[in-house]
């Protein structure tokens, strides 16, 4: 019997709540935890690439050169920016 109104109450819309409650599983806080978490990072990424000086260095241009070049390494350049812009 209470299978059928479990399947009853699916049909008319009507949800459990989630497991933590209205916010989800984590709590307000931890989102923008994590979410300073990024920009932090991404803002260190920023200042290692401007004092080591790579930023005036890296191009589309010498990126298309390093792949055609070098074949291996302009590879793994390739998937080691387009894994950091997913993640960006």
């Amino acid at each position: 019997m209470a299978m059928r109104e479990a399947v009853a109450d699916q049909r008319e819309g009507i949800r459990a709540p989630a497991p933590g409650g209205e916010n989800g599983p984590y709590p307000p806080w931890r989102r923008s935890q994590r979410l300073i978490a990024v920009v932090l990072f991404l803002g260190l990424l920023l200042a290692i690439f401007e004092l080591s000086g790579l930023r005036q260095h890296l191009s589309l241009v010498y990126l298309q050169q390093l792949i055609v070049a070098h074949r291996l390494v302009g590879l793994l350049a390739f998937i080691l920016l387009f894994a950091l812009g997913n993640l960006i």
